[in-house]
């Protein structure tokens, strides 16, 4: 469709991985540390519930781009957090999964109000449609892209990795609003001078 189309599909890519691709990981990480994995994932899913009802709130005073960035800080700072985390440093997990939970419950309202902040509404059924269809392969992907690096690496390396995922998320998702804005500034030029 676009350039603007293009830097939307890649951070709804990264987004994915990032709303899934370390969620499976967490308790195996931590069990690998002797940590009570189940607590830990408690407090995500409070963090999820608070990010839920948060993110709405957010983006509607904030607008989308600083709501992105929030949720990007928030999640490299839960990957910081568990490249850091050991048997001597179990705060971590907790501090983690609150981060990470207030963060990744952006991938439940952006996909949307992308595909709308960047095309508008004509079309806007078809293009989410196949944006929700890149998201959802991201989510695939990310569980299977940990596991091969984990496989090789080790799970510092996921942490790390994903924070570029991370950033990346935000970055694209930034171009696709601004090459958007470009292409409907363009369109709405070239309908005046008919």
């Amino acid at each position: 469709h676009s350039r603007a189309f293009l830097w939307l599909a890649l951070g709804l890519l990264c987004m994915g991985m990032v709303s899934s691709g370390v969620m499976v990981h967490i308790p195996n990480f931590l069990d690998e540390l002797a940590m009570n994995a189940g607590f830990v994932i408690s407090v995500l899913s409070i963090g999820r519930l608070i990010g839920t009802f948060s993110t709405g709130v957010i983006m509607d005073k904030l607008g989308l781009v600083k709501a992105l960035l929030i949720s990007t800080v928030l999640f490299v700072g839960g990957m910081v957090c568990l490249v850091f985390t050991s048997p001597e440093a179990a705060i971590l997990p907790y501090i983690m999964a609150l981060l990470v939970g207030l963060s990744v419950c952006v991938a439940s309202v952006a996909p949307p109000m992308l595909t709308s902040e960047i095309f508008g509404m004509k079309s806007y059924s078809s293009l989410y449609g196949l944006n929700y269809a890149i998201f959802l392969i991201g989510c695939v992907l990310g569980p299977i892209i940990c596991g091969i690096i984990y496989e090789v690496s080790g799970y510092n390396l996921v942490w790390l990795i994903y924070i570029v995922f991370a950033i990346g998320m935000f970055f694209f998702a930034a171009m696709g609003i601004k090459a958007g804005k470009k292409q409907r500034a363009r369109m709405a030029a070239e309908t005046v001078t008919e």
